[in-house]
């Protein structure tokens, strides 16, 4: 998709832009290196180190196609050492390492795409998988890190796109048919066995096959669910226990896998849909196509999931369970009220009822 050349190219069409980026790039590496001098930059030892790092031909010239454009910039370790200097020290450089190291495996392209870019800006996982079979409609829009010239194109390839501009050595793989019955060992191991896997897909039957797998390859599993405006985050260690229950057997409850909205509340189970959300629930197939997705949720659970699979590369302990966050708990006041948890408990109650779960 892309190309390096040590040399500005001469093997691609003359309809393209040269952007020369070295300085910048330069810059920034200087001031990392040689923190005293961080906004208050010396000519001369600028200069100096500008000299040797030419001498030792550390430039590269990188071609985007999609864009028509070649960029000068640092060579991968040194464009590394950029991207992840601010991180730094609150990341050590043996955990930002740990984190670039630590291969990724992402199904599903709305909450999917918001952590593989969160991930890439982040300095993680260079070797990443990624899956979807859909085109990116105009509602997207409304939640996914791309603009009107993604319209119509592939989730996937646009995703990859957006991943390679934060990170041009990223080693991605696109799944663009999806996770399938015919894909989905391939996905596990081809090319590179994945460390982790992100379940952000809406197929009941593919989350199964993700979790038989995650079993076989005793691979974690993080499931991110947008809610409303907040999001539920579900980590199950297939890595620690293989024999885990999918879904800590919520699914067995459940009646018809055909129907989403069904097997997504049995699997998020009532108790942790937000009840602004349950108010409007019934409004599905009538005022609104479907389920909504918001920004706010959708780039909140991309941003728990990064954090997420920083941990794991690490070896830090996580919990193993459900973890909520609910902005309407946090901000709104009528959430604090004495007599709220009573209200609740009526709510889910009700729409427990009104579903036929009781």
């Amino acid at each position: 998709m892309i190309k390096f050349y040590k040399n500005l190219p001469n093997d691609i069409s003359d309809d393209f832009e040269l952007v020369d980026l070295f300085e910048l790039f330069l810059k920034d590496l200087f001031e990392y290196r040689f923190p005293s001098f961080y906004k208050r930059p010396s000519d001369e030892e600028f200069s100096n180190f500008k000299k040797d790092y030419e001498n030792e031909e550390g430039a590269i010239w990188v071609y985007y196609p999609w864009l028509r454009k070649v960029f000068k910039i640092l060579n991968e370790s040194d464009y590394f050492e950029v991207l992840t200097s601010r991180n730094k020290p609150y990341v050590s450089h043996e955990e930002q390492r740990n984190f670039y190291e630590f291969n990724v495996g992402i199904v599903g392209m709305s909450v999917g795409q918001s952590s593989a870019l969160t991930i890439a800006r982040g300095g993680g996982s260079k070797n990443i998988k990624i899956a979807d079979p859909d085109i990116i409609s105009p509602s997207n829009l409304n939640r996914l890190h791309l603009g009107i010239s993604s319209v119509g194109k592939s989730k996937v390839s646009e995703v990859k796109k957006s991943m390679l501009e934060i990170n041009p050595f990223l080693n991605i793989k696109e799944y663009t048919e999806g996770f399938t019955n015919g894909n989905s060992d391939d996905f596990f191991t081809k090319d590179f066995k994945i460390d982790v896997v992100i379940d952000a897909c809406d197929d009941f039957m593919a989350k199964l096959e993700i979790r038989k797998l995650a079993s076989k390859y005793q691979v974690p599993v993080i499931m991110a669910t947008d809610l409303g405006d907040g999001s539920l985050i579900d980590i199950e260690r297939y890595d620690i226990d293989p024999n885990l229950q999918p879904f800590g057997g919520r699914h067995k409850m459940l009646k018809d896998p055909g129907s989403f909205l069904n097997a997504a509340i049995a699997i998020i189970s009532p108790e942790n849909i937000p009840t602004t959300l349950m108010d409007r629930f019934f409004q599905i197939g009538k005022t609104a196509p479907t389920h909504p997705q918001l920004a706010n949720s959708v780039f909140l659970s991309g941003a728990l999931v990064s954090y997420l699979i920083r941990c794991l590369a690490n070896k830090r302990d996580i919990v193993d369970e459900r973890v909520l966050i609910n902005f309407d708990e946090l901000f709104d006041p009528e959430h604090k009220q004495e007599n709220f948890e009573k209200i609740r408990k009526e709510k889910i109650a009700a729409f427990k009822n009104l579903l036929g779960m009781e």
